[in-house]
């Protein structure tokens, strides 16, 4: 499950990209990472077979050379499939969406792909210091928050989750606030960073996207 919390938002999706499904994506406005995450929902995507946002907000994705698979509970059409080149999901409804704080949620499911970062959310252009994203990278995933003033980044390019892309299922959680980021792993703290700068929300003109890191 792939949850974003923005304290007033959130955004709920399942997806599989190359070797990685990610099941579940829910997107809020709040920081309470491991609490109901959907206080201050913005959208929820079970990715069923589309990309409806089933929040009732509107926020549906637009989905390209998407397929459905199963998702960790064994259940076919449940969590949608991504080939690593041209499967994408845009959720336009969300260009103006630079929440903050924010809380992003997901269920991956992969195996390591080193070389480049695969975009699981993003809403970061490459090289633009703008946004933020959770990013498939290797054998784990990472997570980083470019903010107007600020970043939570560190020396290590982001939080990490080590040794999360393992062929099992596991539930990323990052939180982003005033404090700084912390990421989890099946429902325990693996890394956190303070911010360097000013705490301050993303301006980035990108949409939101399932399944691609922006260039």
């Amino acid at each position: 499950m792939l949850t974003a919390t923005c304290r007033n938002r959130i955004l709920h999706m399942k997806e599989k990209l190359l070797s990685l499904v990610v099941s579940t994506l829910l997107f809020t406005i709040s920081t309470q990472a491991q609490g109901w995450l959907t206080n201050g929902l913005v959208a929820y995507y079970p990715l069923d077979g589309n990309a409806n946002d089933a929040s009732g907000n509107g926020f549906d994705g637009t989905p390209a050379a998407v397929t459905y698979g199963f998702d960790r509970s064994g259940q076919p059409f449940k969590a949608a499939v991504f080939d690593g080149i041209s499967s994408t999901i845009p959720i336009y409804g969300l260009s103006n969406g630079n929440f903050f704080p924010v809380t992003l949620s997901v269920w991956v499911n992969g195996l390591p792909s080193f070389g480049i970062d695969y975009g699981i959310i993003c809403k970061y252009a490459i090289s633009s210091v703008n946004g933020f994203g959770v990013f498939r990278f290797g054998d784990h995933v990472r997570s980083w928050y470019f903010g107007s003033q600020g970043s939570v980044y560190g020396s290590n390019q982001g939080l990490q989750a080590l040794n999360t892309l393992d062929g099992d299922w596991h539930q990323i959680v990052v939180t982003y606030d005033s404090s700084g980021g912390v990421i989890y792993v099946d429902g325990f703290a693996v890394d956190s960073l303070a911010w360097s700068g000013n705490p301050s929300a993303a301006t980035s003109p990108e949409p939101v996207i399932i399944g691609e890191y922006r260039s």
